[in-house]
């Protein structure tokens, strides 16, 4: 069986970022794709532009290739009203495990993960190994 899996802003940056150093990292997120069934936010495909933009320096066109990328080649999920709801509950019922700073934010990533009925959520800001409602599991893919 395929896993559902959310790829949280942070991990994409090592496999579409410009850096070399980063490939060992881009390998492991390649394999996951070749063996995941991956959905994604716009709130990813927001936070991955912007930080392309204004920490790595592409340009236009290229964080237009990013969005085509994303959008071309994964079922991206807006937010809706019943993912605004899940992300305010589980960010009262998680507040002690997600990072002060970004709770709202952090929140909106379970829930949209959630919401897709995801099993897997990979990121590297959240607390790996973690199990949300029973029935997502995170992980950081590079521990």
């Amino acid at each position: 069986m395929t896993d559902r899996c959310f790829i949280d802003s942070n991990i994409w940056f090592y496999l579409l970022g410009k850096s070399s150093k980063d490939a060992q990292k881009s390998l492991v997120i390649e394999k996951i794709l070749e063996e995941s069934l991956v959905f994604v936010s716009t709130q990813v495909v927001n936070e991955v532009t912007k930080n392309f933009r204004y920490k790595y320096g592409f340009t236009h066109q290229e964080n237009m290739s990013v969005i085509s990328y994303f959008y071309d080649d994964f079922q991206v999920q807006s937010f809706n009203r019943e993912i605004l709801e899940l992300g305010c509950v589980l960010r009262e019922k998680y507040s002690g495990n997600l990072d002060g700073q970004r709770v709202y934010w952090d929140s909106m990533i379970v829930a949209v993960a959630l919401y897709m009925e995801c099993d897997i959520l990979y990121s590297e800001d959240l607390h790996n190994g973690m199990v949300v409602e029973n029935r997502l599991k995170i992980i950081n893919p590079f521990v």
